[in-house]
């Protein structure tokens, strides 16, 4: 060519080099075929030294050097690992009408919980997986209300537990405890008590954080579980003291204090008070009328007790 530049041509391998990149193969792919091009020139066509030169088995080579085609470099591509016959997502259409039923009566459950209901009221198993897909298809997921709830939990004070061997019946250890609620310049508090074994709960709202309301939450507790209270226990905040502390001495129950800043002593008071912000405070059902308050947490505690699984 005396009127251009020459073009020295590519040898065959650096065509494959230059071949795969324009076929825009995997860095896998591009690895395998580093492999043949040193097995063909600087491995001198011996296996082993090829292998162990990149650090792969005799046998993977073995695999890719009989499906490899200097024509068709795709071949050197791993095919998907998927399975062929992939899980399904089957329901009948009144096992799909259940599901929506209950999520719709209970937005604030997942999947578990509807789960155990499902089960508990139609007889029939069905698993988490189908509840959770009904959910997503319908667009039914948990939607906390918008309203900005500012929840705090009460401070402890400085009383070191005592320790106490735990009995798993009814009634061994009930757990008190209390959150302190600011909404538009107003401060609510909510008293709370449950059983540790039966999963037995009370709550109530007051206008006022003393151990005169939360004496009125214990005497409530007391008659629904038709006194069985064996132990109490309850932080150090000094809304468990004076009046409060009279009633469990005067029934002769020991009462049990937790550490400062240590939620494992009291963890069966603490989830229930999760649960009562969750299921409850965050679906909207806020409302700064005491009595309507008291009213909506009743219904629910009953839903609570009597038909959500524990």
């Amino acid at each position: 060519m005396p009127w251009g530049k020459q073009h020295q041509l590519l040898d065959k391998y650096d065509r494959w080099r230059k071949q795969s990149k324009l076929l825009g193969l995997s860095r896998k792919a591009r690895q395998k075929l580093e492999w043949f091009i040193y097995y063909h020139s600087r491995g001198q066509e011996n296996v082993a030294k090829t292998a162990r030169y990149y650090g792969v088995t005799p046998k993977t080579f073995y695999k890719w050097f009989a499906v490899f085609d200097p024509i068709n470099l795709k071949v050197l591509e791993e095919a998907s690992r998927a399975h062929i016959n992939r899980r399904r997502f089957e329901i009948s259409r009144q096992q799909e009408n259940c599901i929506l039923t209950l999520r719709k009566a209970n937005p604030e459950y997942g999947k578990m919980k509807l789960k155990a209901i499902y089960e508990r009221e139609y007889h029939e198993p069905v698993s988490s997986w189908k509840v959770q897909r009904i959910i997503e298809k319908y667009h039914l997921q948990r939607k906390p209300s918008k309203r900005n709830f500012s929840f705090k939990k009460q401070s402890l004070s400085k009383r070191k537990t005592v320790e106490l061997a735990k009995e798993q019946k009814p009634g061994f250890l009930v757990a008190f405890d209390s959150i302190v609620i600011y909404r538009n310049g107003l401060k609510r508090y909510i008293v709370t008590g449950i059983d540790a074994v039966s999963k037995i709960a009370r709550a109530r709202m007051y206008t006022t954080h003393s151990s005169t309301t939360t004496k009125d939450l214990f005497i409530r507790f007391y008659a629904i579980v038709n006194g069985n209270i064996l132990n109490a226990c309850q932080d150090n905040g000094s809304e468990f003291e004076k009046y409060f502390t009279k009633i469990p001495e005067s029934l002769g129950i020991p009462q049990y204090f937790s550490r400062v800043k240590t939620p494992k002593d009291n963890p069966v008071a603490e989830r229930f008070n999760g649960i009562l912000k969750q299921e409850f405070l965050r679906q909207g059902n806020w409302t700064a009328d005491l009595d309507e308050f008291n009213r909506k947490l009743t219904q629910w505690l009953l839903k609570y007790n009597c038909y959500r699984p524990h």
